[in-house]
């Protein structure tokens, strides 16, 4: 992250963060709301998410469509990349950052 941008610049990605939070608790709340969930959890991780992919992490463009596609109730061990998330990190790539997540709780949000 490069500190020394000015403050238009910071303003634009900080904005651009707060957007991307705002969409992940829309899209967390109506998830809850229809299918159950962890809510609090999903909310309070929102702005950390958004800076995450927002702004700090080096991603590749990413692969999969704009809107995810509704998740499909899968049996554990199940992993099909169309709809497991891998495809929104972009491709693989040594000078590209990856994220892992292991608590379920947060899973949402991602």
């Amino acid at each position: 992250m490069n500190l020394k941008k000015d403050h238009q610049t910071n303003i634009s990605w900080l904005d651009e963060c707060r957007r991307i939070a705002a969409g992940i608790r829309r899209r967390v709340l109506r998830h809850t709301i229809k299918h159950g969930g962890y809510l609090s959890q999903a909310c309070s991780s929102a702005e950390i998410f958004s800076l995450l992919y927002g702004h700090a992490m080096q991603l590749g463009p990413s692969e999969g469509p704009s809107i995810p596609p509704t998740f499909l109730n899968l049996q554990p061990g199940n992993i099909i990349p169309q709809i497991s998330g891998m495809l929104y990190n972009g491709p693989r790539a040594p000078n590209l950052d990856r994220f892992f997540l292991s608590p379920t709780h947060y899973a949402l949000t991602l």
